[in-house]
């Protein structure tokens, strides 16, 4: 590893190793130790030209505008061909396809999970690899049809954005899902793991979007919905994200037709193609 390298991850190096020593410290979890201590070494051992760099920017006046610019992506099993595409300050868009069309390559770049071949991604103009990486997390928040949480209670998951008791409860009821999650042994006292399995799937895509929601960011990115809704359940998640979408931009990956009312947007993609 060259010393430019080294001295670029050194940051990242940082704060996993700091991340490291709270899971151990806080939850004696070797699981989670062993994945970040894997991290570590994956990132050490990367090839300088596929590390992704974060910046230093810590601009939070965001409005929530993404474009993306002559965007591809390749990989030795996909590429995807070069798109641009523009999403306004509140737009409802969904980028449709199939599984394998690429719709998760352009979910992973939004994240900065992968790196484009080519191309610029920027949200109001500033190049996402120029943020600082929790500003970034500050401005993007993901959810998907099956939302990790960490092993510790429902509250304490939620505590994690930022918000505070009477923002979590209101957001909760909001969503319609407090009562249900009221409904289990110590309630929203309960351990996640041990109780995700007497929460519907449904209630669980709520309880990230949730999540999302409470971090205040300004882009909300879905992957995948739940499968099987109900005519209620999908009146209630319309309603939801239609009152989101009036400060949120969200952007929505999946090959369901459920939600194209709702979209200001839509674009199909096939085989690695986008149609814009």
């Amino acid at each position: 590893m060259s010393l430019t390298l080294f001295l670029v991850i050194i940051p990242y190096l940082s704060e996993s190793i700091e991340k490291f020593i709270t899971v151990f410290d806080d939850y004696y979890n070797l699981e989670f130790a062993n994945i970040a201590a894997y991290r570590i070494k994956t990132i050490y051992d990367m090839p300088e030209k596929d590390l992704i760099v974060f910046g230093s920017n810590i601009y939070s006046n965001i409005s929530g505008s993404v474009t993306l610019t002559n965007v591809s992506y390749e990989n030795s099993n996909f590429s995807l061909k070069p798109f641009s595409c523009q999403i306004k300050k509140g737009d409802f868009v969904i980028f449709k396809g199939i599984k394998d069309c690429g719709k998760r390559h352009i979910f992973n770049m939004l994240r900065r999970e992968e790196k484009p071949l080519a191309g610029t991604i920027t949200i109001d103009t500033i190049n996402i690899y120029d943020f600082s990486v929790q500003t970034y997390k500050h401005h993007i928040s993901y959810t998907t049809k099956n939302p990790y949480f960490f092993d510790m209670s429902i509250y304490d998951n939620l505590k994690l954005s930022g918000s505070t008791k009477r923002e979590i409860f209101a957001t909760l009821k909001r969503f319609e899902i407090f009562d249900n999650l009221s409904k289990l042994q110590s309630g929203l006292g309960a351990n996640f793991l041990a109780a995700s399995e007497k929460i519907s799937s449904f209630d669980l895509f709520l309880l990230g979007l949730a999540r999302a929601k409470l971090t205040k960011s300004k882009v909300i990115l879905i992957y995948e919905l739940p499968v099987g809704m109900q005519p209620k359940q999908l009146v209630k998640l319309k309603n939801i994200l239609r009152k989101l979408s009036r400060t949120r931009t969200i952007i929505l990956f999946t090959a369901s037709s459920e939600l194209d009312q709702l979209a200001d947007k839509i674009y199909s993609i096939k085989n690695g193609k986008v149609d814009v």
